[in-house]
């Protein structure tokens, strides 16, 4: 039970370094594009504005009723990771002012993964949330300087988008560290039945050591 919180504040801070990368994004922007502090706003503004659309409107639509939240996370997560190294790559002004609607997949995936865990350990919701707030305040705290290094850094040789592929990159490391985690929940669900149905004198149902089916249950 500890292991698996520790695993999820882990995945959580891994999940939330790329939004860090909001914090350099005025600089980015105005620095690379040439474009004015009102349009660097109207951009992040796109962003935060469909993010809060997806937040309140189509997410709860969608999830658990249609898209299981799994499902639904990684599918941001992996839309996220594509927008992150596009926005790095892109060199045409109005293509990256567009971005910014896609790159607001970013903002449903902290409380997915919120609502993905609070599924997984219903009755450890004030340890677990306590948890994931410390782990988000850490890398709030820490991302932004860590962002604007590599931003220097990427600049000084020649390269603006290299804290857009940090994120993207971080954001890979967000989808392996929560496939793990999943792989973790389910490893240890498959022990208790497993444990339940030896006491009953049945052998429990396995695939490969796994539950039968998808080792990642219902991802």
């Amino acid at each position: 039970e500890d292991s698996w919180l520790r695993r999820a504040a882990v995945t959580y801070m891994w999940v939330m370094l790329p939004v860090g990368v909001y914090g350099i994004a005025n600089l980015y922007f105005e620095s690379r594009f040439d474009w004015s502090a009102s349009k660097t706003g109207l951009n992040l503004a796109m962003a935060s504005a469909t993010g809060v659309i997806l937040n309140t409107l189509i997410v709860p639509a969608l999830v658990p009723h249609r898209v299981s939240p799994p499902k639904a996370l990684l599918a941001s997560m992996s839309l996220d990771l594509v927008m992150m190294a596009v926005t790095g790559a892109v060199t045409s002004g109005p293509v990256a002012f567009w971005t910014a609607i896609p790159r607001a997949a970013i903002f449903v995936v902290p409380p997915l993964f919120r609502l993905q865990v609070a599924e997984r350990h219903p009755g450890q919701q004030g340890l677990l949330q306590g948890i994931l707030t410390s782990a988000e305040t850490l890398v709030f705290a820490v991302a932004p300087a860590v962002y604007a290094w590599i931003y220097a850094t990427g600049a000084a040789h020649g390269i603006d988008g290299l804290p857009w592929f940090a994120a993207s990159l971080a954001m890979a490391g967000g989808i392996a560290s929560y496939i793990a985690l999943e792989a973790a929940h389910n490893r240890r669900v498959h022990a208790e039945l497993q444990a339940k149905l030896l006491e009953s004198g049945k052998p429990a149902p396995t695939f490969g050591g796994c539950p039968r089916g998808n080792f990642l249950g219902d991802l």
